[in-house]
């Protein structure tokens, strides 16, 4: 356990990383407005593809590490440092041969050097992000989640400059919004590498090797490596099936809707980043990891109506006001705007955030596979719908098949996560699952509402859902409320 002056809290923690998102959500809005009244549909189109594809296949260069820092560092907060040498370390050699043969192809498969130099750019930028992982996690390891928060910042902050300036001075080509994305990178990445060396070195570290070799520790981490390359998969699969199925155009709309959604999604992402140091720092002791553990999840639970409260306004107003037409409403034979397409897409917010406790509990499993097992089963549903629907629904099959991926996770962890058989976890969990079937049957009802002529569909079922679904959510169990830190 922890004994350093500061050590990992959930409530601290988790608000200074969500401050961060938060400025982050604004940021990221502001770059997107950007990229889309500049570029082209279809050149936007193809930035959407080109970053998500390399933010999928370098992910090998994090290869789960930084989770096995967040995940052991704090039981063992004398070893951090070593820890994080030796698997950035690792993280190098990996980078030694799997960077060369993509920048290679980058550079010599197209003709024009513009668009060389733009994937030469997203390529480098993704892989300094991933490399700097280790040093990221290290500083929420040892209680100091408020030094991430300013390096997310930077990084964005400086991305979104670099992309206004380009924007004014009318050099507002695709190579020059990358370079401007791995400036960003570079000089963020400097910065967390900076202040977790001296974070570290001002706390006792023990300068010894850890135990394990590299096989052995790659052996141990692969699991989470796997679900690293799942989870961002889930996330941009029904993008990848769009442009296979129905061309770049769609992907663009749906971009849209899905760009609101991962804003809202800085906020289980947070909460998992925040709570997994926090639990392993309280593993050694049953009572207190529960009670660490029942934290979390009221946490979550005031978390999830709250945010779906501020969300639909904000994309109803927002998406119009903020991106061009023909990207937000609806088109020909789709049925469906950005706006209510983003509402379809919600319930996987919902699901990803009330499951966020039960997910980073099943990381503590002895058994690191049982993690990456939940999340491989999680994408094969989500690919199976999204095969089944989205030729046939199009964008309404992306979003759908979406929400019953996630769905799929939080079911999965409800057993995988050793909480079911505490009492008050218990009542919790079932609490919230019928919350989050009310708020999934609200928001679909919500975004199809101009499929059905009753004004009681359209607007009565939507709120004595939402309605009934925050009350099963504040309705406190037999025991006290433990108070957030």
């Amino acid at each position: 356990m922890l004994t350093i002056q500061r050590r990992p809290r959930t409530g601290r923690d988790a608000q200074a990383l969500l401050g961060a998102e938060g400025v982050n959500i604004g940021l990221g809005v502001i770059s997107q407005i950007i990229l889309t009244r500049t570029l082209l549909d279809v050149e936007y189109g193809w930035w959407v593809i080109v970053y998500d594809l390399f933010a999928t296949l370098l992910l090998v260069l994090d290869f789960g590490i930084p989770t096995l820092v967040a995940r052991d560092g704090p039981a063992k907060p004398t070893r951090i440092r070593a820890m994080v040498h030796y698997g950035l370390r690792i993280q190098c050699r990996i980078a030694a041969f799997t960077l060369p043969p993509i920048l290679l192809i980058a550079w010599i498969g197209f003709d024009d050097m513009r668009t060389s130099i733009a994937i030469l750019s997203l390529a480098i930028g993704a892989a300094l992000m991933y490399l700097s992982g280790t040093h990221r996690v290290a500083l929420r390891a040892i209680g100091e989640a408020r030094e991430e928060a300013i390096a997310r910042i930077i990084d964005k902050g400086l991305m979104v400059g670099g992309y206004a300036v380009v924007w004014a001075i009318g050099r507002d080509g695709l190579m020059e919004f990358a370079m401007v994305y791995a400036g960003a990178s570079m000089i963020s990445t400097i910065y967390a590498i900076w202040r977790s060396e001296r974070k570290l070195t001002a706390s006792p570290q023990e300068d010894i090797q850890p135990e394990e070799d590299a096989k052995t520790l790659l052996i141990r981490a692969a699991p989470f490596a796997l679900t690293l390359v799942i989870l961002p998969l889930m996330a941009r699969m029904d993008k990848f099936l769009l442009a296979g199925f129905q061309g770049l155009e769609l992907v663009a709309v749906y971009n849209i809707a899905w760009i609101v959604l991962m804003a809202g999604w800085a906020v289980p992402r947070s909460i998992q980043q925040a709570i997994l140091p926090v639990f392993s720092n309280a593993s050694a002791n049953e009572g207190a990891l529960r009670t660490e553990q029942v934290r979390a999840m009221h946490l979550v639970g005031l978390l999830t109506p709250f945010g779906i409260f501020v969300a639909l306004p904000i994309a109803t107003i927002g998406l119009p006001a903020l991106f061009p037409h023909s990207l937000v409403e609806a088109r020909p034979g789709e049925g469906i705007d950005a706006v209510s397409l983003f509402v379809l897409m919600l319930p996987a917010w919902v699901w990803g955030l009330l499951s966020s406790p039960m997910l980073e509990s099943t990381k503590l499993s002895n058994r690191t596979t049982t993690y990456a097992r939940v999340i491989l089963v999680g994408l094969a549903v989500n690919l199976t719908a999204g095969l089944l629907l989205v030729p046939i629904f199009s964008l309404k099959g992306a979003a759908v098949s979406t929400t019953i991926g996630h769905l799929c996770i939080h079911l999965q962890t409800m057993r995988t996560s050793g909480m079911w058989d505490n009492l008050q976890c218990r009542s919790i969990m079932t609490m919230q699952l019928i919350a989050g079937i009310l708020l999934h049957i609200a928001a679909t009802t919500l975004a199809l509402a101009e499929s059905f002529e009753s004004t009681w569909i359209k607007w009565g079922i939507p709120l004595c859902c939402f309605v009934l679904a925050t009350l099963l959510i504040l309705k406190p169990t037999r025991e006290d409320w433990p108070k957030f830190r």
